[in-house]
């Protein structure tokens, strides 16, 4: 669940649907992103309180609250290839430091508007093969905040 504001992206959460089992993650309050215009090399950081809630047959079975850490860098600039298409884009790398162990995301945000987050371990290297976790597109109207 993202929104964009003016000037910034937010994160307000997720939702994972299974057969039997729903999972609700939350931020209190949203997680900020990234504001534009993004340029390359910036960097921030910041904490946020993400609930994390887990309902079985309709009944919270575990609820979790955690302040998170978080470190960002717009790291990279280049092409992003996806079904075909090629799009210029900003990486933003995004490392958690709470909860331990760590992990670490890829962003790729176009000016077309797609989003491509990767996820991985913050052991794994930034380059070469890599273990991805999980891998989210997200496509809103065309951005014209990025500085490319």
């Amino acid at each position: 669940m993202f929104e964009l504001s003016n000037d910034t992206l937010f994160r307000h959460g997720e939702i994972s649907i299974l057969t039997e089992s729903q999972r609700y993650k939350h931020n209190v309050l949203p997680d900020r992103l990234v504001e534009f215009p993004a340029e390359y090399n910036s960097s921030w950081e910041g904490t946020f309180l993400e609930t994390d809630t887990t309902y079985i047959n309709g009944l919270p079975t575990n609820i979790e609250a955690i302040i998170r850490a978080k470190a960002t860098i717009i790291d990279g600039y280049g092409t992003l290839k996806v079904s075909g298409y090629n799009f210029e884009c900003l990486r933003m790398k995004r490392t958690y430091s709470n909860p331990e162990p760590a992990d670490k995301e890829y962003w790729y945000l176009t000016q077309e508007g797609v989003l491509l987050i990767v996820n991985g371990a913050v052991v794994e290297p930034d380059t070469g093969v890599v273990q991805i976790q999980n891998v989210v597109l997200f496509q809103e109207q065309q951005l014209d905040l990025l500085q490319i």
